[in-house]
Order: C-alpha cells, then sequence, then structure tokens
C-alpha cells in the first residue's frame, strides 16, 4: 500500500517509481512458490519473471514449441502480472 501511495507524489524521481512498481509486483506475486525461489532480492526475482515470460513469449511468437506447462504457466504469470498493472492504475486514478 505503501508502494502505490508512494507512486501518487508528484515529486517522484524516475528510480523512485521504479522501485515502488518493483516491490509492488514483487509482494503480489511473493504468493507464487515458484516466484519466491528464483531470486534472493526483490529486483533479482521481478527481474527473472520478466526474463521468463520475455522468452515464452519470442518462443511463442516463433511459433516454438513450448511445453503445456509452460505455456500454462505463462498465462498464469502474466495473467497475475496484468492484473497487479490494472489495479495500480486504478489506484492512481
Amino acid at each position: 500500500m505503501a508502494a502505490a501511495e508512494n507512486l501518487l507524489r508528484e515529486d517522484l524521481s524516475a528510480i523512485e517509481s521504479i522501485e515502488a512498481t518493483i516491490e509492488i509486483i514483487d509482494v503480489e506475486m511473493g504468493k507464487d512458490p515458484w516466484y519466491l525461489t528464483v531470486g534472493k532480492t526483490p529486483l533479482k526475482r521481478v527481474h527473472k519473471l520478466l526474463a521468463k515470460l520475455g522468452s515464452i513469449g519470442v518462443s511463442t511468437d516463433r511459433e516454438s514449441m513450448v511445453s503445456i506447462e509452460v505455456d500454462g504457466l505463462f498465462h498464469k504469470f502474466m495473467e497475475q502480472v496484468e492484473s497487479i498493472f490494472n489495479n495500480l492504475l486504478n489506484q492512481l486514478e
């Protein structure tokens, strides 16, 4: 909640905005066991999550073979990330 409130500040620097966004994603995604194992810090976890989503997205766009399990995780995590940002936008309005 504090991170979302920080994003409402008008004098927020770009770094502060990024840090608040990472904190929000980390808290929301922290409910998933896989997510918690991919890094020791919020930044590393968010980076790994976004890299994984990007990699799977590229494979899908190239019509490469993606396992059903990986495809399921991709959709699950994409829905979670989209939900986080949609909720964030609603809080900022």
